[in-house]
C-alpha cells in the first residue's frame, strides 16, 4: 500500500487471507431458484444448483427417486412414467400429454363452472379423459388408504413456485445454497469434515428495510474475518455487511472507502476490510 493510501489509524495484525474469499465476495446473493425437483426418498424440493449431486449425496447406496415438477397449461405436473415405481398407486388419476409425454396434474385445475367440460370428477372439476380423478391431490383427498400417502401430500403441498433465497454459504464447495433446497450441507457433501463451530458454512441475511445482504459474526472464522468491521444489531443479532454499507452514522470515524462508521470500528464491511487489509 503506497503512503498517500495508507489509513491514519494503525492496520491490526496481518492474518492470511481466507482461500475462499474472492469467490465469496464475487458471489450474486440476490438471486434466487425455484425447488422443481421432488425427491421422494426424503419427500423434499429442491433445485439442482442449490444441491448437486442430491440422491449420490443424501442417499448413498439407494435407487434415486426423484423427479422434475414442471408447467403445462399454468399448472404444475410430474412425468407419469417418473412418478411410476415410487410406490405409490397412481391409478384412476387423468393423464394429459405433453409433447408426447404422459403427465399428472399435482393440483385441482380451479376452472370456472362455465367451461364446456364435462364436470366429471370428484371435486367437480374438468377432466379430460375417461378416469375418476383429475389430479394427484384429488385422488388423494378421496382414497385415504394406500402407501406413501405422506410423502404425496408432501408433494401436493409443496409451492413449487416459491422463489428461494441463498442463505448459506460453502466454503469448500465456494458457491451459496438455500438451506431448506439442501439441508445438512456439510454432513451430506462433505462427510468427515466437522464443523461445529460453523467454519465452513456461512450464514447470509437480508436487512428487512434497505436489502443489504448480511453475515452472522459468529464461528471459527470470525476472528479472521470479521475482526475490525463494523457490526450491524438487527433484533439482538450481530451483523456485518458483506459489500460496501453506509451505516447511516452522523458522528464516527471514515474508513478506507469513505464511509463514516462508529468508532472503534476500521472497516464498513467485509469487502472494505478486503480492499484495504489484504490488498
Amino acid at each position: 500500500m503506497d503512503d498517500e493510501q495508507a489509513p491514519a489509524y494503525p492496520l491490526p495484525p496481518s492474518a492470511p487471507r481466507p482461500t475462499f474469499l474472492h469467490s465469496f465476495l464475487a458471489h450474486d446473493f440476490s438471486g434466487t431458484c425455484c425447488p422443481v425437483i421432488f425427491c421422494f426418498l426424503c419427500a423434499r424440493s429442491f433445485c439442482r444448483s442449490c444441491c448437486q449431486g442430491h440422491s449420490s449425496k443424501h442417499h448413498p447406496g439407494r435407487r434415486p427417486s426423484i423427479v422434475e415438477v414442471t408447467q403445462f397449461r399454468r399448472d404444475w405436473v410430474v412425468s407419469a412414467e417418473d412418478v411410476d415405481g415410487v410406490g405409490y398407486n397412481w391409478n384412476g388419476i387423468q393423464r394429459v400429454k405433453n409433447h408426447g409425454k404422459k403427465v399428472l396434474y399435482i393440483r385441482r385445475l380451479l376452472v370456472k363452472p362455465q367451461h364446456n367440460m364435462p364436470l366429471t370428477c370428484k371435486c367437480g372439476d374438468r377432466m379430460q379423459c375417461r378416469a375418476s380423478f383429475c389430479c394427484i391431490g384429488c385422488r388423494l383427498n378421496n382414497v385415504l388408504s394406500g402407501q406413501r400417502r405422506d410423502v404425496v401430500a408432501v408433494l401436493v403441498a409443496t409451492n413449487f413456485s416459491e422463489a428461494r433465497l441463498a442463505n448459506q454459504f460453502c466454503t469448500i464447495c465456494r458457491k451459496s445454497f438455500s438451506s431448506s433446497c439442501c439441508t445438512d450441507h456439510m454432513g451430506c457433501h462433505h462427510p468427515g469434515i466437522e464443523d461445529e463451530n460453523n467454519e465452513h458454512v456461512i450464514g447470509i441475511e437480508r436487512h428487512p428495510v434497505n436489502g443489504y445482504i448480511l453475515t452472522p459474526c459468529h464461528g471459527a472464522l470470525a476472528n479472521v474475518i470479521f475482526d475490525h468491521i463494523q457490526t450491524l444489531d438487527l433484533e439482538g443479532q450481530l451483523l456485518i455487511a458483506i459489500h460496501r454499507y453506509s451505516h447511516g452514522i452522523i458522528q464516527g470515524t471514515m474508513c478506507p472507502c469513505s464511509r463514516i462508521i462508529a468508532l472503534g470500528f476500521l472497516y464498513c464491511s467485509l469487502e472494505c476490510k478486503d480492499n484495504h487489509f489484504w490488498n
